[in-house]
């Protein structure tokens, strides 16, 4: 099973969204990633990790890179801030995924507030 959901869709500067989907951390399976970007974007195309479940609701939740068009380089990583309406836009993700957020680092209560986002 895999840790993560890329979601391929403009999102401001980002070509595509990974989430995690457990408390497992995609980074763990970079290389893959790696291979599923690559039938998808283009070189200098931008991606954000959205870490959630397997960091929780903190500093490191987000982060970015620029895919490169072939390997996806760790260092190149970097955190990033989501705030506004931006953050509320990428919570509704999580409406409704209650297997994927019972599966996660987040208290029962964080689960139930990102299952039942307005």
């Amino acid at each position: 099973m895999r840790s993560y959901n890329i979601v391929y869709k403009k999102y401001g500067k980002y070509s595509a969204i990974i989430y995690s989907v457990s408390y497992l951390s995609p980074l763990e399976e970079i290389s893959q990633i790696s291979k599923d970007l690559k039938k998808k974007l283009k070189n200098g195309d931008c991606v954000l990790l959205d870490l959630l479940l397997s960091n929780g609701d903190n500093f490191n939740r987000f982060a970015e890179f620029c895919y490169d068009g072939s390997d996806i380089k760790v260092s190149e990583i970097s955190l990033t801030d989501v705030s506004g309406d931006e953050l509320k836009a990428l919570n509704q993700y999580y409406k409704g995924r209650v297997k994927e957020l019972n599966n996660s680092v987040l208290s029962p209560k964080e689960r139930f507030v990102y299952a039942t986002m307005k």
